[in-house]
């Protein structure tokens, strides 16, 4: 049984892969600046497509997989805070 992915085909990213990335971001203490520059420039469009230009080979819809990579690290990060 395959794993549901978020993104396209060819840049698709597991749940599981996606949980590992936010863990290494917690661990950080530049969580914050991170998340910030990485979330940078990721806008809808009028389409609904992320804006970004990463994402001109191959368009995403917003929120991207970086989008809610950036959500899920600041989630998780408020939640683990606030424990």
């Amino acid at each position: 049984m395959s794993e549901t992915t978020y993104g396209t085909d060819r840049r698709a990213v597991s749940p599981r892969a996606l949980v590992r990335m936010a863990d290494l971001l917690l661990a950080s203490p530049d969580r914050g600046p991170i998340c910030d520059r990485l979330a940078l420039g990721h806008r809808p469009d009028a389409a609904g497509v992320c804006g970004h230009p990463a994402h001109a080979d191959l368009p995403e819809r917003h929120p991207c997989s970086l989008v809610r990579l950036v959500t899920l690290v600041e989630r998780l990060g408020r939640a683990r805070d606030a424990a």
